[in-house]
Parts: C-alpha cells; sequence; structure tokens
C-alpha cells in the first residue's frame, strides 16, 4: 500500500492513510481514489466495506455479488433490482459514515458514481484482482479460484477485484465483487506488470520458439 518505508518509517501516504481511522486497506482506498477525481464514491465505497451487508434477497439465500448495486442502493435508497430489499438502518450508517470520511479526507460533493467500484475495490485489494476462466469461476493474481457466476455480470466482463471472499477454503467464493476494464488495469497497476521473453527447444518442431509474456 506504499504506506512504510523499506526499513518501516511511514510515508506521508502512510501518515494520511492513519489519519483517516480506518483499516489501511480501505484508507488507501479513500486516498487514492481521491487523487484519481472519484473521492466521493471512494468514501461511499469505504463506508459499504466497514457495514454488513446493506442489501438482502427477499428470500433469504446469497445476494448478488456485484458491488454496484450497493452502491446504486446507497445512492438511491431504492432496490436496484427486483427481490432484493435495502437495509434501511444500513444505509443511513453507511451514508453518515461516508459522510464523516468525506469531511477528513477533504473530498468536495457527495455523487456516487457505481460503474468505478471494481476500479476502486482494486485499490483496496490489489491481491483480489482476477480474471475470468470459466462461467462459474475466476482465478486471482494468486493463483487461487473461487466461484464468480458470470450471471451475475456482462459477457464482455473478464477482469474483476474481489473485495470480499468467503465459503470455505477448499470452495471459496467470490462474496463482493464487481469488474473493471483492461484499461484501468493497465493504467493504475502497471507496477504490478511484468514482461518476460521465454525461449525454448521445441524437440518435436524441431527449433527454437519464444513469445513475450505480461503477466499481472
Amino acid at each position: 500500500l506504499q504506506a512504510l518505508t523499506p526499513i518501516g518509517q511511514p510515508t506521508a501516504h502512510g501518515r494520511a492513510l492513519a489519519g483517516l481511522g480506518l483499516a489501511p486497506r480501505l484508507a488507501h482506498l479513500v486516498v487514492r481514489g481521491r487523487e484519481i477525481g472519484h473521492g466521493a464514491t471512494a468514501c461511499a465505497l469505504a463506508a459499504l466495506l466497514t457495514e454488513r451487508d446493506i442489501l438482502r434477497p427477499a428470500d433469504g439465500c446469497f445476494g448478488p455479488p456485484d458491488l454496484r448495486l450497493r452502491l446504486e442502493a446507497l445512492a438511491s435508497g431504492r432496490a436496484p433490482l427486483p427481490g432484493l430489499v435495502p437495509d434501511a438502518a444500513g444505509v443511513r450508517r453507511v451514508r453518515e459514515a461516508a459522510a464523516v470520511l468525506r469531511s477528513r479526507a477533504g473530498v468536495a460533493g457527495s455523487a456516487i458514481e457505481p460503474d468505478v467500484a471494481g476500479l476502486l475495490a482494486a485499490l483496496a485489494y490489489p491481491d483480489r484482482l482476477a480474471q475470468r476462466e470459466t462461467p462459474e469461476r475466476v482465478r486471482l493474481v494468486s493463483g487461487q479460484r473461487a466461484t464468480l457466476p458470470a450471471e451475475f455480470f456482462s459477457q464482455q466482463d473478464v477482469f474483476f477485484a474481489v473485495a470480499a471472499l468467503d465459503g470455505t477454503a477448499a470452495q471459496p467464493r467470490a462474496g463482493l465483487a464487481a469488474p473493471l476494464s483492461r484499461t484501468e488495469l493497465e493504467e493504475h497497476f502497471s507496477e504490478q506488470t511484468e514482461t518476460h521473453d521465454e525461449v525454448r527447444w521445441d524437440e518435436t518442431a524441431g527449433r527454437v520458439t519464444a513469445r513475450r509474456v505480461r503477466r499481472l
């Protein structure tokens, strides 16, 4: 999170995180979110992630994992989809917490942008960036697989930020996630991207083969 120097001293960024009274990941989300022009949404998302889920399906089962739906419910106070019931008390608490964060972080305005949920969640959880592997599963940058059914997202959604993992160790489930674009990945996570040249002898073809790989 760039909060400490190599010898363990706080950086200027680290001191900014400490002043927000949040867990380091969420404080990083607020500070970086403000720097890239999404401060109000970053405060709303950080407040959401400190509260119990504000959306409950009417049938009592698991709700859709899409974080954008929570931001939509927070902005409007209404159910973003049929069959989902916003927790009125939870919505009120999150709004109050977001207002406190905006004040602490010096964020002007309060407009919420649900479409940047994936990018902002990725700032807090860069170790949980994920790529669609099958219609039911994503692979995290750590190599871990997690269930995230494609039915909850667009067919064009390939990359995701996973804000919460639940389920079991053998069968983890992405409880909260949101998509982000390849452009957002390349712009904001370039320091995590490595390029390698792989050269090997192909015994079957009887020749040297080479490829250049970009890997997050």
